[in-house]
This record gives structure tokens, C-alpha cells and sequence, in this order.
């Protein structure tokens, strides 16, 4: 009881804390709260669409190449040392003040009146209520062109009313990019527990270039920038990256192959796209800009198509373990929650109203994925732990009193009939104890050729003490990594729960190959077989879940398996290229 109501005041401390920090941010922002330094009010636009009233800053709705015209009125008192200050970006134009040309930027901007990407132009007391005119030219088509607010008073003054204008978007975009940064590194540690935590990385990513967008959609790096290029390159890049990333956040919560084979041709169309972009921007068919912002038409149709067409497939769900489902459910809210997060992003830089609640809305979704990364990794941790018992339950179901029996019973035969195979068979023997030593540590894959030789120990011991055993080896791929313990215990139950049950003995035979998407390991016998409905709902004990779970949650592998009584039985285990299996 007293634990809850400390969670209850903790919780209520911080909601009350973060309205205070919303107020801050409303009382500090000038858009929202106004500023005597903002010149906002009383702009005219001009277009060849005619002439309207604006507010700015504003987005106009000019093609590319379209020119317009903003006039407005100095105010009347100008003091010695003001200046009129307003960001140009990547826009064309000039600046006239009373009917005099003092300034172009763009194609022939003047450097000395720059400070970066930002004009800063001093302004003298005689200009005190002078008409300000603003020719440009619109960059991009399709979207709408950006007109910065404008700024007239001390250097000074005008800096700190810049810095409370990008404060807000640059707090939020600082916040995310450290999530970001700290989901990258902890999916590096975790990796290997569970296949599915490449999508935490993969979303940390995501929200590195996003934050990355939002620093440069603030303006402040026009404060010390002065090369264009570098932020159209800047402003560019991450819009063109975001939609990759969120391909693959998405891919390893896919339930199936087929699900995941969608998400591959997602990314390689949008990869082709990406180096499309690039070689029209290099060679002047189309601006950078302007097919990074089709990258956002790209991710919205790639959100859409994910959630009309199920690509999230639980059909697996029932064979994971509870830390498994956690994990499962967890990710998925994360990778919605960023589509969320970028979605608020684009409403913040998109528009000057609102700002606030958009403002609260993406810190509040901020809270949200940190709260699920730290479940995700708490949940990592657990499945560590059950990772690490599963083995050691293998183990122990492998070295038992009656494998224990025949073995040291067969050494015992054989040192009075046959020293050297002896000598072979406690070779063999130790080997194979040694390999079920080392599992128990390893966390990380292994080779495949390791596991295989482990395989081998194993059946030259059961070939020795059964010669009515017969195994053979069909080995034509072995370049890929596997969790230990997987596909030796479907070797052994291939030979004790199917070959060995029939008086006349039979074979196994144990296939690796690929092709041009996965490797794929058979383990085929001609024994007694079983009922595979009965053994997934729990019967028979032949431990295929725990198995089948590691090799899902390890490598992304996926576990088969095809069986009738009297007909023997084959397991296929598929490994997919690009996953973790993949020897690299």
C-alpha cells in the first residue's frame, strides 16, 4: 500500500512539473506569447494569384520558380545599432528598404551582410518607418514555401529572441536524440537475447535523424553554418534515411517469412529511390529538397500499408513465453509511438499555431518510449536469464543416469575387446561433455561447424553403442552462425525418440544447404514417428518449444517440423541470409 502511493505522488510530481515546463515553454515562446521584437504583423503577400494579408512566420503557396512579393512598415522608432533580422534559408531573393536595394541573397548573396544562413542588416534612425519590400523565389513545388518571421531591434536582443523561437523544437529534438542515442547502444548489449531487439535499434536510429531534422528545422545552425549545401544536405539526409529505418524497425516483428519478404522489397524500393535522389541531385535533374520530402509520402504509404494489410503477424504467440509476448507487444508500441513522434515533429515545423499542445504532445510520447525502452529492457534481461536456464534444462535432459549407463558400459566392453575404439569412444565422450560445459556460458551464436561438430561426438557415441544406428551427413553449406544447443537436440531426438524405439534400428540423416535467401538444416529419420499435435500442446516431453523458441528469438530462424506414427519424421530448420544467422 505504501508503495503505490509513492508511485501515485511520484507520478503526480511529474505531470505537475510538466505543466509547469509547458507553461515555461508558452510563456517563453514569442509566436505564442508575442514579442515587441517580432515584426509579424502587417505584412502584405503578393502573388500572381493576387494580393492577401499574412502573419508571419508563414508557409505561402508558391510553385517552384514562382516569385512574391512581402511589404511591410518599418516601426517608426529605430534606434542606433538595431538590426533587421530574418532567416533565408535556402530561398532567392532581395531586400529593398524605403525603394533602395540593400540586399540579395541566394544566387548572389552578399556575404557581408550574413551571419550564416541568417541576415542580419544594420539599420539606421532614419529608417524608422520606411516600407520593407521582400522579393523571392519559391525553391520547392508541391510543398509550401517558408517565410521566416522577421526580427528588428538590438543584435543582441534579436539573438536571444531566435534562441526562445528554437527553443522548444530544439528541447524536444535534444530529448529524442538522447533516446535515440541510448537505445542504439543497449540494443548492441542485448542483441543477442532476442532477434526482435534489432528493432530497437533500428527505431533508435530512426530517432536520431529525426531529432538531427528537427535541430536543423529550428534555424539555429544557420547561426554558424554559411555553406548552403551543407544544410540543404543536412536538412535533406535524414528525410531520406527515416523511411529505411522505419523499414526496418518494423521487419523483425513480422510473424512470418512471407511478412518479412514485404518489408525487404519496402526496402529495396525505397533504396533504389534513395540513390535515385541522389544521382538527380548530382546531376541537376531535380533539388535534393525536393525528393527528400517525397520521402515522407514514402513513409506514410509504407504506415498505411502496415496497418491495412496486417504485416504484424501474431500467429506465433501462443509458443512464446510471457517475457517473449512482453518484448513482442513492447517493440510494437515503440516503432507506432516513433511514427507518432515524427508525425508531431512535421505538425511542430509545419505551422506557428498550436505549437504548445503539439510541444506537450511529442514530450509526452517522448515519456512514453523511454518508459518502453526501459520495460524492453527489463524484459531483455529476463529473457537472458530464461535463455540461460533453457540450456542448462537441455543439459541436464541430455546427460542422464541411462545415457550415462550405456556409454560407460559400452567403454567398459570395449576395453576388453577393442583398445582403440575405446580410446575413441572416451575421446568422443569427453568431447561431447565438453561441448555441454562451454553451452551453458555461451550467449552469443556460434558457428555452424562448431554445432556440428558437437553433432558428431554425440552420434559416434550412440553408432557405438547401438550398431544398428546408422547416421549419415550431407553437408553442402556451413558459413552461418546458430544458437548452441538447437540443432543438436533434434539429432537426439531423431535417434532416441524415433530410431531407437524400433527394435530394428534405422537412420538419420542430417542435410545443410542453401539458397539464394536462407540456410536450411533437415534432420530426416525412418523411425517411429509421432503425433506433432500432440507434442506442441505439451505431450511427449521432446523439448521442441525450447528449441523452437531460442532459435526464434536468437536468429530468426524458424523450426518445422512434419511427423506421422509408423512414418518417421523431418524437421526443417531455416535460417534466414540477412538476420542474425548469417556468418558475417
Amino acid at each position: 500500500m505504501g508503495r503505490s502511493r509513492f508511485h501515485i505522488a511520484a507520478a503526480s510530481s511529474l505531470f505537475g512539473a510538466f505543466l509547469l515546463f509547458l507553461y515555461f515553454l508558452s510563456w517563453n515562446d514569442p509566436f505564442s506569447k508575442g514579442s515587441p521584437w517580432l515584426l509579424r504583423e502587417g505584412w502584405t503577400c503578393q502573388t500572381a494569384q493576387g494580393s492577401s494579408p499574412v502573419c508571419l512566420p508563414d508557409r505561402l503557396e508558391l510553385e517552384r520558380g514562382e516569385q512574391g512579393r512581402l511589404t511591410c512598415w518599418l516601426p517608426a522608432q529605430i534606434s542606433q545599432g538595431d538590426v533587421l533580422c530574418f532567416f533565408f534559408g535556402k530561398q532567392r531573393g532581395s531586400l529593398q528598404i524605403g525603394g533602395q536595394h540593400v540586399l540579395s541573397w541566394g544566387d548572389q548573396a552578399d556575404p557581408d551582410s550574413a551571419k550564416g544562413q541568417f541576415v542580419f542588416l544594420p539599420l539606421a534612425p532614419g529608417d524608422g518607418g520606411q516600407p520593407v519590400q521582400i522579393d523571392f523565389t519559391a525553391a520547392l513545388t508541391c510543398f509550401p514555401c517558408w517565410m521566416s518571421a522577421v526580427w528588428v531591434g538590438p543584435v543582441q536582443t534579436v539573438l536571444h529572441e531566435i534562441w526562445r523561437a528554437a527553443f522548444g523544437g530544439l528541447t524536444l529534438s535534444l530529448l529524442v536524440f538522447l533516446i535515440g542515442f541510448i537505445s542504439v547502444v543497449l540494443s548492441f548489449y542485448y542483441h543477442q537475447s532476442a532477434k526482435v531487439a534489432t528493432s530497437i535499434r533500428f527505431s533508435g536510429a530512426f530517432l536520431l535523424l529525426l531529432s538531427v531534422w528537427g535541430c536543423f528545422q529550428t534555424g539555429l545552425p544557420g547561426l554558424f553554418l554559411s555553406s548552403t549545401r551543407l544544410l540543404v544536405l543536412m536538412e535533406s539526409i535524414p528525410l531520406l534515411g527515416m523511411p529505411i529505418f522505419l523499414v526496418l524497425t518494423f521487419r523483425p516483428l513480422a510473424g512470418s517469412f512471407a511478412f518479412q519478404q514485404e518489408y525487404d522489397s519496402f526496402f529495396t524500393l525505397f533504396t533504389l529511390y534513395l540513390l535515385f535522389a541522389l544521382g538527380a541531385d548530382r546531376l541537376g535533374l531535380a533539388p535534393l529538397p525536393q525528393l527528400a520530402l517525397w520521402g515522407i509520402l514514402f513513409l506514410s504509404i509504407f504506415v498505411v500499408y502496415v496497418g491495412v494489410f496486417g504485416f504484424l503477424d501474431f500467429h506465433a504467440e501462443a509458443a512464446f513465453s510471457k517475457p517473449q509476448r512482453v518484448l513482442h507487444s513492447s517493440l510494437l508500441l515503440d516503432a507506432t509511438a516513433c511514427v507518432m513522434l515524427a508525425v508531431c515533429f512535421f505538425a511542430y515545423f509545419s505551422t506557428v499555431h498550436l505549437r504548445i499542445p503539439i510541444l506537450g504532445i511529442g514530450y509526452t510520447i517522448s515519456a512514453a518510449i523511454t518508459f518502453l525502452l526501459l520495460r524492453e529492457m527489463r524484459t531483455l534481461l529476463q529473457i537472458q536469464e530464461d535463455l540461460a536456464q533453457s540450456r542448462i534444462t537441455l543439459l541436464l535432459s541430455q546427460i542422464k543416469p541411462h545415457f550415462l549407463y550405456n556409454t560407460l558400459n559400452s567403454i567398459r566392453t570395449l576395453i576388453r575387446t577393442d583398445g582403440e575404439a575405446a580410446d575413441m569412444l572416451v575421446y568422443n565422450f569427453s568431447r561431447f561433455l565438453r561441448s555441454n560445459m562451454l553451452s551453458i556460458s555461451t550467449r552469443e551464436l556460434i558457428p555452424f561447424t562448431r554445432e556440428l561438430d558437437h553433432i558428431r561426438s554425440y552420434v559416434r557415441i550412440e553408432e557405438t553403442c547401438f550398431p544398428k544406428l546408422k547416421v549419415h551427413f550431407d553437408i553442402q553449406a556451413h558459413n552461418f552462425n546458430v544458437p548452441p544447443l538447437t540443432i543438436q537436440p533434434l539429432v537426439e531426438n531423431a535417434i532416441k525418440h524415433g530410431v531407437l524405439k524400433q527394435a530394428r534400428g534405422g537412420s538419420v540423416c542430417l542435410r545443410a544447404y542453401e539458397d539464394a535467401l536462407y540456410f536450411c538444416v533437415e534432420i530426416e529419420d525412418d523411425g517411429v514417428g509421432f503425433c506433432v499435435e500432440q507434442v506442441s500442446q505439451g505431450a511427449g516431453g521432446h523439448g521442441l518449444d525450447n528449441v523452437k523458441s531460442r532459435l526464434e528469438y536468437q536468429c530468426g530462424a524458424q523450426l518445422s517440423i512434419a511427423s506421422a506414427p509408423g512414418k518417421g519424421c523431418r524437421a526443417v530448420v531455416i535460417f534466414p541470409k540477412k538476420g542474425k544467422g548469417e556468418d558475417t
